[in-house]
């Protein structure tokens, strides 16, 4: 069973909400070897559902397998504000993660452990290849995924939630200092 969680942040400013859409692990423990592959597609669906209901900014990402799916469906035309990336894998639909970062043009963070056998050895390409707006958080662990909030040390851990929240605070289409970058690239909602 696959989890999809929506974060209406109202608190932002009166009368708008950020929404987050973040694919955080299914029951098979990633994949378990049993994923289709076609988890992408369920992103524009939720997409669409978000902005019928008066999102104004959405963010899509994901852990592991399911930040994998939001880059892939950003780089075949997904219309969203925003990618959040942590600990995903090197390959999708056959596709190495190298040849899909190009095409993603949304503001991001890569975020990934400095020791994770996955990924760890990503970060410089991202540096050289992912165009901006792009952040690279590397954290001094090798836990992967949302390993890193439930093994981590707490201040790793911390690290990780807060460069969440900051690239949120940073998509916030009410803050004077964003307002006119973010209404470039709206997804439309």
């Amino acid at each position: 069973m696959r989890h999809f969680t929506t974060s209406n942040r109202k608190w932002v400013a009166p009368g708008v909400s950020i929404v987050l859409v973040l694919l955080i692990g299914n029951d098979l423990d990633c994949s378990g070897g049993r994923d289709d592959g076609g988890g992408w597609k369920d992103l524009a669906f939720l997409v669409q559902r978000l902005c019928e209901a008066g999102a104004r900014t959405v963010v899509v990402g994901g852990a592991s397998l399911e930040a994998m799916e939001s880059l892939y469906a950003l780089g075949a035309g997904l219309d969203a504000d925003g990618l959040i990336w942590v600990s995903g894998v090197d390959l999708y639909q056959g596709v190495p993660v190298a040849e899909q970062v190009d095409d993603v043009t949304v503001p991001k963070p890569f975020i990934t452990g400095e020791f994770d056998d996955e990924t760890g050895d990503l970060q410089p390409m991202f540096e050289r290849k992912a165009p901006e707006p792009r952040e690279v958080v590397t954290l001094d662990t090798g836990e992967h995924g949302t390993d890193i909030l439930d093994f981590a040390p707490d201040p790793i851990a911390d690290e990780f939630r807060q460069a969440v929240l900051d690239f949120l605070e940073r998509s916030d289409p009410v803050a004077p200092e964003n307002s006119a970058e973010l209404e470039k690239r709206s997804s439309g909602c």
